[in-house]
């Protein structure tokens, strides 16, 4: 679940790239700062120190947005992100952006959790299944959890449907110590 905090840097980047019509460029010049600092450990330590002045982060972060060519929103963005002791941040205010930006395309995104990996025919059925019940277009998103016996666990937005085995077993279960 992303956290209060990264939606709304996340909005707040979202408005702004849409009112410059750069929403697209943004999210993709983020995530290659993203990637940079991930390759780069030390990187990451410089940005997050806090024995480094503010000011020699914010010249580091303008020397890579000024290399690779990013537009003046991603660079202030970075700066603000800096200023306000974020940076560690990034990856998750990159993924509440892409919600935010399938939000205001009409687009609902779905977290499918399930025990092994699923089918093409099943894959297929769950989208077909969830933009009925959604009445928007859907992005499924497939992750494996291991600890699910078997079944499925979908997530829209902060409504959970529970189709997991161990769901009903503790359902069952406490019925029975009733």
């Amino acid at each position: 679940m992303l956290s209060s905090t990264a939606l709304k840097y996340a909005s707040a980047l979202a408005d702004v790239a849409f009112e410059q019509g750069v929403s697209e460029k943004v999210g993709e010049e983020l995530t290659g700062f993203l990637e940079l600092a991930t390759a780069h450990e030390g990187l990451q330590e410089t940005l997050a120190s806090p024995v480094l002045p503010l000011d020699v982060k914010q010249n580091i972060v303008r020397g890579i947005a000024g290399k690779a060519g990013y537009h003046r929103s991603v660079l202030n963005f970075l700066l603000v992100l800096l200023e306000r002791n974020r940076t560690g941040q990034l990856a998750e205010i990159m993924e509440a952006y892409g919600w935010v930006l399938d939000e205001r395309a009409g687009i609902v995104r779905v977290d499918v959790l399930s025990a092994y990996p699923l089918g093409a025919a099943m894959k297929e059925r769950l989208e077909e299944t969830m933009t009925k019940v959604t009445r928007k277009q859907v992005k499924l998103k497939y992750r494996i959890d291991v600890s699910l016996i078997a079944g499925l666990k979908l997530q829209v937005g902060s409504t959970v449907f529970d189709g997991t085995i161990q769901t009903e077993l503790d359902q069952l279960r406490r019925q029975l110590e009733v």
